[in-house]
Order: C-alpha cells, then sequence, then structure tokens
C-alpha cells in the first residue's frame, strides 16, 4: 500500500527543499501524507528505500523556519551611517529614494544639495514643488487672451474687481473701434469722449444729434479714440495710486501703533495694580506683539493670535470668562484698570482653608496651643 502512495513521488531533504524554494518554485514538492481511517501508521511505510525519512506536514514547516532563520542570520548588518526615513514601518534610504526621485521627473538633484536628513528631502521637495508652481502658473497667464491678463494684472495691483472689470471692457471696447464698426458702438464712444470733458447730459445729445445732421459721428468718433484711451489710462493711473497711497497709510498707521505701544509697556511700571513690570517681562509682552510664532495662509501671526487659531471658540469664552473676573477693565476714558479682587479672593480662600484644616487637625490631636482658638477664629472671618 505504501508504494502505491509515494509512487512517483520526489522525497528532498530540507536543504534540497529550501534550494528548491530559492530557485522559484511556489508548490511544494513532496504531498502531504493522506490520513487513511482506521489504519495505524507504520514505520516501513515513512521510510523508504533510500533510507531518507518522509516527513510530515509538520516536519516540513519546522524545517523551513529554521532554514529561513540561519539565511536571515547571514545578512550583512546594516550600516549604522545611512540616513534612511521611516514610512508606515518601512526603512527608505534617503538618498535612494531622492534618486528615484529624480529619475521619475519629480525632483532636481544638483551638487549643492545637502540631503543628510529626513528634513533636507522634504525642504527640497516643498521648494521645488513652489517653483514648479509658480512657473505653471505664469505660463497659464501667459496664455490667456489680452482680456483676461489685463483684468489679472489689475487685480494683483489691488484694484477693485468691479473697477478692473469696467477699466478692462472699456478700454477694449475703444480699441476696437474702427469705420466698420456699427453706428451704434460709434456714438457710445462719441458719448463717452464727450462726458469725460465734462458736458451734461442735455450737451451731449445736442453735440451727438448735430454731428449726426453733418454725417460726422464716425469721424467724431475716431479722432476721440486716442483721447479714451489716454483717458481710460489716466483713471487706471489713479486706481493704482489710490491703492499705493492707502497702502502707505496702512503702514504708517501700523508703525505708530507699535511706536505707542512700545513706549506704554516701557513707561509703565505696573499693569496689574501691585505687580511690577521687570524689564524682562516688558520685552516678553513686546515679543507677545511682535514676533511672529505661526502663520496662516501665509500670514505671519504672533502668540495670541496663534493660541485664539487653535481653537477660536475656547479663546473667545476665556476671554469673556475673564473679563467677567474683571481682568479686561477698561474705563470710559480709555484706560485699563484691571481688577484682580476675585482672582485674589480665590487665592486667599484656598490658604486659609489649607490652614484651617492643618490647624484644626492638629488641635483634634490635642497638639494646639491656647492661642489655638483665637487663630481660627481670625482665618474664619477671613474666608466669610
Amino acid at each position: 500500500m505504501a508504494d502505491d502512495l509515494f509512487d512517483g513521488v520526489q522525497i528532498l531533504n530540507p536543504r534540497e527543499l529550501n534550494l528548491k524554494k530559492q530557485e522559484g518554485n511556489t508548490e511544494s514538492s513532496v504531498e502531504p501524507e493522506k490520513k487513511i481511517e482506521n489504519e495505524e501508521p507504520k514505520d516501513s511505510e515513512n521510510v523508504p528505500e533510500d533510507g531518507l525519512k518522509m516527513l510530515t506536514p509538520q516536519e516540513l514547516k519546522a524545517s523551513n523556519k529554521e532554514v529561513n532563520e540561519e539565511n536571515t542570520e547571514e545578512e550583512a548588518p546594516e550600516s549604522p551611517s545611512t540616513k534612511k526615513v521611516n514610512a508606515s514601518n518601512v526603512d527608505i534610504d534617503i538618498k535612494t529614494l531622492a534618486g528615484v526621485l529624480s529619475n521619475k521627473g519629480l525632483l532636481e538633484l544638483d551638487e549643492e544639495a545637502s540631503l543628510d536628513s529626513e528634513e533636507d528631502l522634504l525642504s527640497l521637495i516643498e521648494k521645488q514643488t513652489a517653483d514648479k508652481a509658480d512657473s505653471m502658473l505664469e505660463g497659464w497667464i501667459k496664455n490667456l487672451p489680452p482680456k483676461a491678463q489685463a483684468y489679472l494684472g489689475l487685480i494683483e495691483e489691488g484694484v477693485d474687481a468691479d473697477m478692473a472689470t469696467g477699466l478692462v471692457e472699456s478700454k477694449q471696447f475703444v480699441e476696437s473701434l474702427s469705420e466698420e464698426s456699427p453706428s451704434q458702438d460709434l456714438e457710445t464712444a462719441y458719448r463717452l469722449y464727450l462726458s469725460n470733458l465734462g458736458m451734461s447730459e442735455d450737451e451731449i445729445s445736442e453735440e451727438v444729434e448735430e454731428a449726426k445732421d453733418l454725417s460726422k459721428l464716425a469721424d467724431k468718433a475716431l479722432k476721440a479714440k486716442s483721447k479714451l484711451i489716454n483717458a481710460i489710462d489716466q483713471e487706471e493711473a489713479n486706481a493704482k495710486n489710490v491703492i499705493a497711497q492707502r497702502a502707505r497709510q496702512e503702514q504708517e498707521q501700523r508703525d505708530q501703533y507699535i511706536r505707542t505701544l512700545e513706549n506704554t509697556i516701557e513707561t509703565s511700571s505696573e499693569l496689574v495694580p501691585g505687580m511690577k513690570l521687570t524689564p524682562k517681562m516688558k520685552e516678553k509682552i513686546k515679543n507677545s506683539f511682535m514676533v511672529a510664532v505661526d502663520e496662516r495662509d501665509g500670514v505671519p501671526i504672533n502668540q495670541v493670535n496663534a493660541n485664539r487659531s487653535r481653537n477660536p471658540q475656547a479663546f473667545d469664552i476665556l476671554l469673556h470668562y475673564y473679563t467677567q473676573l474683571g481682568l479686561f477693565n477698561i474705563n470710559e476714558k480709555g484706560v485699563a484698570k484691571p481688577d484682580i479682587s476675585a482672582l485674589r479672593r480665590k487665592v486667599t480662600s484656598d490658604t486659609t482653608n489649607s490652614l484651617l484644616d492643618i490647624v484644626t487637625e492638629k488641635q483634634s490631636k490635642g497638639e494646639a496651643s491656647s492661642k489655638t482658638s483665637s487663630f481660627i477664629e481670625k482665618l474664619s472671618k477671613i474666608n466669610s
């Protein structure tokens, strides 16, 4: 019966089996022995004629585990100097990863690039990504129609969107005028020109009708074309000047605010009654105002605004709570008059309660002097 079971089966020892696995075989060369019901195994059936013992599935599994452990021990140890990035528990060599990204066209490497850490690689990727985005945006704008380019240029200068639209459309309309233009367009252009001269609606209508009677409307409109373009250019320049002047005024106001702030802090001996301002604390207050610790949407923000941005609702609740305590009191003249009496009462109450607990405990143990009762009474009055 054993001859029938193993007829044509090649018997491999553990090392031969491992060699087969390394050559790419994915299927075991040994089929598990089928269990025959009501039949006890016989030693003679498991030992072929060449003297090699037939392995059971459990023995094969244990043997493969031992061989794999041997191969693992033979692997060369990783160089401790190799810099690697850990991503999802997989170690990746930084320079190897940079090389792959470079080959894919996703990263540009040069001899000056320093990639000694994960931060170096991320910084390089971020910078090159931003540069490519700016280049793509610039190329996209250059391929836009002239009207769209002019509009975006005005918006970038800070001109109001409605005004920018009006300036761009007016200029395109005037520049497109020719002898073949519809009479209605020529009349509109001539009316616009007369309006820029300061004429009233009645005067404009009278002038237009007279030009029509003399068949000179087209000539007058086309002669006014260059003057209309100059007028639109001047209006555009005026809009930009207003924006620039407004920006200068806002900057001057910020500078004045900072100067006033610094002077107020430097000349104040205390902000809260009874709490003297040291030079070190004054410097910290100024830094809290003027030193950026984070940014939101590209705008630098100081410590207070950074705290608020993390949880605006919680920040506002605390602000209103401290206001109710009196910490942000400001009188009718605009002078800060913080009231910390509530906090003082809280601190005093906690302190006296602790003292009362200690003295009462000593009194109950008979360790307190004859003056203890008077002391407890005074502490109680402070808390009341």
